[in-house]
């Protein structure tokens, strides 16, 4: 979302005989910039998934009489070992899915934030001869 609108605002202003070297560094500088947004945005999710795995496990437990008396599926069965398995599978599908919307709240917010800058770029009209 940031790249074309800060590309465009930056060749306009600049003369024809620099743009080639300008291009170069733009696409340097956004490849830097994307390669740290990821690693930012899979190490939060990453944190995000192991927070909300270990708030779910807090609850899942023989000895948790609220689990013991809901009809659960079969095969959630907390007597055998498959029924553990499946439900910790489970868990992991749910803990994975509440970190995607974790990361996808603070996208959210990043782009709100980021917003605003748009009303500081300013674009020169071109010179007629």
């Amino acid at each position: 979302f940031m790249s074309t609108p800060t590309e465009t605002a930056a060749f306009q202003t600049m003369p024809p005989s620099l743009r080639p070297d300008a291009a170069s560094v733009m696409t340097a500088n956004r490849r830097i910039a994307s390669s740290v947004g990821v690693s930012l945005l899979i190490t939060q999710l990453v944190t995000s998934t192991q927070n909300a795995r270990s708030a779910l496990n807090e609850n899942v437990s023989v000895y948790n009489d609220r689990l013991r008396h809901l009809a659960l599926p079969d095969s959630w069965n907390m007597d055998s070992v498959q029924g553990m398995v499946t439900l910790d599978r489970m868990i992991a599908l749910q803990s994975e899915f509440i970190a995607y919307l974790h990361n996808f709240e603070i996208m959210t917010i990043a782009t709100l934030c980021a917003l605003p800058l748009v009303l500081l770029l300013r674009t020169r009209r071109p010179q007629r001869p």
